[in-house]
């Protein structure tokens, strides 16, 4: 089994520990493309869910520190934060 035939796009949700580990254990076991593919399937949503959960931590660390922020006292930022929120707004209502 040549790991080149695998397509790039089965490789991309899976992070570089995930996929280091799985190219060893192509090496040691000798795995076959439907084998490889298998352990992708059951990688892949974890990757999407630890990317799902970085989002949702990145977007907890911009707000704690919008509140602390000087931001709200000049107008024009102030005006940015409020247009942003109105579209975070529209795309929690859109769900």
């Amino acid at each position: 089994m040549l790991v080149e035939n695998l397509q790039r796009e089965d490789l991309n949700p899976v992070d570089e520990q995930q996929r280091e580990e799985l190219l060893r254990q192509v090496l040691i076991r000798n795995l076959f493309l439907t084998e490889i593919k298998a352990k992708l399937k059951e990688l892949k949503p974890e990757a999407e869910a630890s990317a799902e959960q970085m989002l949702v931590e990145r977007m907890a660390e911009i707000t704690k520190r919008l509140k602390k922020s000087k931001a709200w006292s000049e107008r024009k930022k102030k005006e940015r934060i409020t247009k942003f929120l109105d579209e975070l707004e529209k795309l929690t209502d859109e769900v």
